[in-house]
């Protein structure tokens, strides 16, 4: 189970991200990535392609939503995270959880 998440809850994901063409890389970061992570701990991913636009990142969530992921879920795009810590943290810690062949 990699990140803790089981293959289904990875293949949901996946092909959401697939139907996309504007989601090319994912990075996984947060308690998952580092392996901390508990039964009750959530997803943190970015989408870090720069180019995504809100209305691409509503509808990947809102996919997530209405999806059968069993976890909740922290979704966010690269290019809008302002916070400086929030991005060493990412740029440190986060690993590969999608990219686009």
């Amino acid at each position: 189970m990699k990140f803790g998440l089981t293959n289904s809850a990875q293949e949901i994901l996946i092909d959401i991200f697939k139907k996309s063409p504007q989601v090319v890389h994912v990075v996984i970061y947060g308690s998952r990535a580092k392996g901390s992570f508990t039964s009750r701990s959530d997803l943190d991913l970015v989408i870090a392609d720069q180019e995504i636009d809100r209305f691409t990142l509503g509808k990947v969530i809102s996919e997530i939503n209405e999806s059968d992921f069993p976890y909740t879920i922290d979704l966010q795009s690269l290019g809008r995270i302002q916070n400086k810590n929030l991005l060493d943290h990412i740029s440190r810690m986060g690993k590969t959880f999608y990219r686009k062949d």
